[in-house]
């Protein structure tokens, strides 16, 4: 008997929404010129986990946007990649599209929980800089 993996969507959204809260307090205290690496690593895990929990429950939209900020900000920690105000700016709007992601899987706003399995969501195209690519985040 398959389990059925919508018993646990709560759980999955209350701490998703967890780790945003995460993700964005510690985007506005960053400090772009000069990164506190405990909080790269903070940023870092949050993404991974978001993630990881997303692909699982089958939520490709957020797990692959997660993807991008996790290696985009494994980059940077690992010194390939310099942060700026402006990219530190395109990482919060790929938070609000990630928040608006799971909104739509809980059924609120405009993104329907269908709409996350393959469809852009509306969010998305509005960072300035792009986080789709084949990079794998480097630990």
């Amino acid at each position: 008997m398959p389990l059925d993996m919508t018993q646990f969507h709560e759980v999955f959204f209350d701490e998703t929404a967890e780790h945003l809260s995460t993700m964005e307090s510690l985007l506005l205290y960053l400090d772009p010129e000069d990164p506190d690496p405990e909080q790269l690593e903070d940023l870092i895990r949050a993404a991974h986990s978001i993630k990881g929990s997303s692909g699982t429950f089958g939520f490709q939209e957020m797990a692959g946007l997660a993807q991008e900020i996790e290696a985009r900000m494994a980059r940077v920690r690992n010194g390939q990649e310099r942060l700026s105000a402006e990219r530190a700016s395109d990482l919060q709007e790929a938070c609000a599209a990630l928040r608006a992601l799971l909104a739509g899987c809980r059924g609120e706003g405009g993104v329907s929980q269908e709409a996350t399995a393959g469809d852009t969501p509306p969010a998305a195209p509005d960072l300035k800089v792009s986080f789709h690519s084949t990079a794998k985040p480097e630990y």
